[in-house]
């Protein structure tokens, strides 16, 4: 999965080894809403800032929430009513 590094604008690429999903549906009348959660498991593939180490925990942190997101906007879409 591709991401944005949120201070450097550099390329992230996450690789997805396992992850599990719980969709929890809500109904109200006519409306209808999902809690999703979503877990994984893998790896940083590529790494573009090279002023920093993607092993530092500040950095870590800030990986983990550009891959959240974009794994955010990807469902938002596809959830999205047309």
């Amino acid at each position: 999965m591709k991401s944005f590094d949120e201070e450097t604008n550099e390329p992230i690429i996450y690789e997805i080894e396992s992850m599990t999903s719980h969709i929890q549906p809500h109904v109200d009348g006519n409306k209808i809403s999902f809690d999703v959660d979503i877990q994984s498991e893998g790896r940083i593939a590529e790494y573009w800032v090279a002023s920093e180490s993607p092993n530092k925990n500040t950095v870590l942190k800030r990986e983990e929430a550009a891959a959240e997101k974009e794994v955010k906007r990807l469902v938002e879409g596809v959830l999205q009513r047309t």
